[in-house]
């Protein structure tokens, strides 16, 4: 175990992207705060240290690309975020595209496609009054080849997949392993699990990597 470790501390370090998603979006919410400008609200969550960074914003018609950079450390410390960004947008009515990429650096963000962590889209009207949020259930995973829904849900969960999968490992936000499901096929029964976060560990073939983030209510 010891030695795992270090391997994916020197992978960070050298400059290699892990193969494992560490910040996950956990829900995305707007306001409009007047014609031309929207505010953003972002909450992640990561099973390991992590903080801010930056961002940076561009416009490419009607659509509206955030970009939101957090460092993230390979440090066992749960880290639930929280940011409000405020966004310029064109004064002109009509119906837009929000974007929102999330990537990690360990110092200065590059924005690099090889540091992409998680990533939602959010359509609006401009303009438009109230709240429009984007929720765990909508968010769609940057890895598609699985889908678990729904999610948020009372345990009953449907899996959607391009591949079989061989295992499936149920972790807590400690990173504890709570249930494991051996060719699990279409279906998975969770409703043993307390109500919380959970983490989804998935084998396919010699593949391993982590779902989204799973939320038993």
């Amino acid at each position: 175990m010891k030695n795992i470790i270090i391997l994916i501390i020197f992978l960070f370090i050298s400059g290699n992207a892990s193969a494992e998603q560490n910040l996950f979006i956990k829900e995305l919410n707007i306001t409009q705060t007047n014609v031309g400008e929207l505010k953003v609200n972002l909450k992640l969550f990561s099973p390991n240290l992590a903080t801010y960074n930056s961002f940076s914003t561009e416009v490419n018609g009607t659509t509206i690309l955030l970009k939101v950079c957090y460092n993230s450390y390979y440090a066992p410390s749960i880290s639930n975020l929280e940011n409000d960004f405020n966004i310029d947008i064109p004064q002109t009515s009509g119906s837009y595209n929000l974007k929102v990429e999330i990537y990690r650096s360990a110092a200065t963000c590059t924005y690099e496609t090889s540091y992409l962590e998680d990533s939602a889209s959010l359509d609006f009207p401009n303009p438009f009054e109230g709240i429009i949020s984007l929720s765990t259930n909508d968010i769609k995973s940057k890895d598609n080849k699985v889908t678990f829904y729904p999610n948020p849900s009372n345990g009953n969960i449907n899996i959607k997949t391009l591949s079989p999968i061989d295992n499936i490992t149920i972790l807590d936000i400690s990173g504890k392993q709570i249930s494991n499901f051996k060719n699990p096929g279409i279906k998975l029964d969770l409703t043993h699990l307390q109500n919380g976060i959970y983490f989804i560990e998935i084998i396919s073939g010699k593949k391993k990597y982590y779902e989204k983030i799973f939320i038993k209510k």
